[in-house]
């Protein structure tokens, strides 16, 4: 009975945070009337389902990965929870940045309306990590991943860097569908805070992650990666013949991300690392 009763908290914690983003996107100034939402799932069940159904999804990722690896963290309840959460609500915040292909200007009234809309799914997700974190059945793990400030600025400056380039490369060679012709200095300081974003998120998750020898797969990888994936899906869900190049995209994204973790945590955090 005490599992139900606890599935059923879990359940409704993840439904509370669909409701606050669904309500958030509702009154936050997200116009989409200028978008033509033609794919097969829109035009049979309608954009509220899909869109509930997206944010259901996503949120889902984010709980299982919470209680996957949180509960074996060395760390405190709340320390998980707010690190979790930060790290997917900074991915949210800078991804609704991003400079799309359809753009030709760019303005502030494109910033702030995009930071809105990414406000309206940063704070549900905060919320969501932090509640499931308190839910927590942990077990003893006395081990424990302190980097040093200088450590923890080189990994983010290498990661930064490592998704910039792949990004640019992307661009200039068009496997890459942007508005980098049209918006190029913007689309360059984008790709620069969204690689320190990525960097960020690591640092901060991986105190979280110090039990496991294959850190980079874990955590780059099946948390952040299959959540940057799905977040940056809902095109996909929405507007027809986008598959192709959202799945580009974000599977060079991952990629790159998760080989890179993995050549720092075989060599310049090796030390550190080290069960």
């Amino acid at each position: 009975m005490k599992k139900v009763r606890r599935g059923a908290l879990i359940l409704g914690i993840i439904l509370l945070s669909v409701i606050l983003a669904i309500i958030g996107h509702a009154i936050l100034p997200a116009d989409l009337n200028s978008v033509e939402l033609n794919s097969i799932l829109v035009k049979k069940f309608g954009f509220p389902v899909v869109a509930c159904l997206y944010f259901l999804v996503l949120y889902c990722h984010c709980s299982m990965s919470v209680f996957r690896y949180g509960k074996e963290a060395s760390l405190n309840k709340w320390q998980i929870g707010v690190r979790f959460g930060l790290a997917f609500g900074l991915l949210y915040q800078v991804g609704m940045l991003e400079i799309t292909p359809d753009l030709t200007s760019f303005t502030l009234e494109f910033v702030k309306h995009q930071f809105l809309i990414g406000l309206g799914d940063f704070l549900p997700v905060l919320i969501l990590c932090v509640l499931l974190s308190l839910l927590l059945e942990r077990k003893e793990n006395n081990k424990k991943c302190l980097l040093p400030l200088e450590k923890k600025t080189v990994t983010v400056i290498v990661i930064a860097q490592a998704f910039f380039l792949e990004r640019i490369v992307g661009y200039e060679i068009g496997i890459v569908a942007s508005a980098y012709e049209a918006c190029k200095w913007p689309c360059v300081f984008w790709n620069l805070v969204m690689g320190i974003t990525f960097g960020v998120s690591y640092v901060l998750l991986l105190p979280i992650f110090q039990q496991y020898k294959n850190k980079a797969i874990h955590l780059m990888g099946v948390t952040i990666g299959l959540n940057w994936l799905w977040f940056n899906g809902f095109i996909v869900l929405v507007i027809e013949g986008t598959l192709g190049v959202m799945l580009i995209r974000g599977l060079l994204d991952v990629g790159v991300l998760v080989l890179v973790t993995f050549l720092l945590e075989k060599g310049y955090l090796r030390d550190e690392l080290e069960l």
